[in-house]
């Protein structure tokens, strides 16, 4: 078994001998077993290199921060599908990074952020799968990164019903790049989720319902879209665990956002009866 690291600060370069902080590694030093840092800031300065993935399992309190004018992570073509991994973590940042030729994977988590930061350059996954009260901000996802948001029922019913949080705010979505937000989680649990300044263009995007939830988008636009409509929302019957004391009753509100230069304007469809359960604002 490996030693845990109750808490400190490191420093990351592939050039440590221009680095006037200490500890400084290349990220391989402490990438072998990155699950043993809590409590712990990483700051990144110039350029990282990654050369083999690298996952953090089980952490709490951990920060990814670029600490210089221009921090960057660029990964080698041989680990783009998995470069960076979280599972089962809380509290895990990420701030001031530029990625590219990356992807980032996360499952399983609480409290995650993604804020100031680049995810750029050829094509990437930004995976989240039940990350449990997600914020991104003040970021940008260009050339053709897709950022996959998915929530799932939980393996465990509660008896009481649980709220998460999904917020990004002023987070661009450029030409080339997709989002997809998949809701199959039933009434297991209810996701609030606000789009506060979001700008999305030039691809179509999939959002799909199959739970329970709470969507505000607020002072947002989507345009350039040619190929379909501008926003769509596909609501329909979920297959998964329901809890039957709870109703199936969702909002959503669309407030002070533009629709321009789409093939269609906002689409919302899925059957009658679904459909019915829903209050619109």
């Amino acid at each position: 078994s490996s030693c845990s690291v109750s808490s400190g600060q490191y420093y990351v370069s592939d050039d440590c001998s221009s680095v006037t902080q200490s500890p400084c590694h290349p990220l391989s030093v402490y990438a072998g077993n990155m699950s043993q840092y809590n409590n712990t800031i990483f700051y990144f300065i110039g350029t990282t290199t990654i050369n083999d993935n690298v996952t953090m399992t089980a952490v709490k309190n951990v920060t990814l921060h670029g600490l210089d004018q221009s921090p960057s992570i660029v990964c080698k073509k041989g680990v783009f599908k998995n470069s960076v991994s979280v599972f089962y973590s809380d509290h895990v940042t990420i701030s001031s990074l530029s990625f590219s030729y990356c992807s980032l994977k996360v499952v399983s988590c609480n409290n995650i952020t993604i804020t100031n930061s680049f995810f750029a350059t050829w094509s990437g996954d930004v995976d989240l799968t039940n990350a449990f009260d997600l914020k991104i901000s003040s970021s940008v996802f260009s050339t053709s990164y897709s950022v996959n948001l998915k929530y799932n029922a939980l393996p465990v019913c509660s008896s009481e019903l649980l709220h998460y949080s999904l917020i990004l705010t002023n987070v661009n979505f450029t030409t080339g790049s997709i989002i997809e937000l998949e809701m199959l989680h039933g009434t297991t649990y209810n996701v609030s989720i606000i789009f506060d300044q979001v700008e999305y263009c030039a691809n179509p995007h999939i959002i799909s319902v199959g739970g329970l939830f709470y969507f505000l988008i607020i002072n947002s636009s989507f345009h350039d879209v040619n190929d379909g409509p501008g926003l769509s929302i596909d609501f329909y019957e979920t297959r998964y665990y329901t809890n039957p004391g709870i109703q199936l009753t969702s909002t959503f509100i669309l407030e002070d956002s533009q629709f321009y230069n789409n093939k269609q304007g906002l689409e919302i469809y899925g059957d009658e009866y679904l459909l019915g359960t829903l209050c619109y604002n």
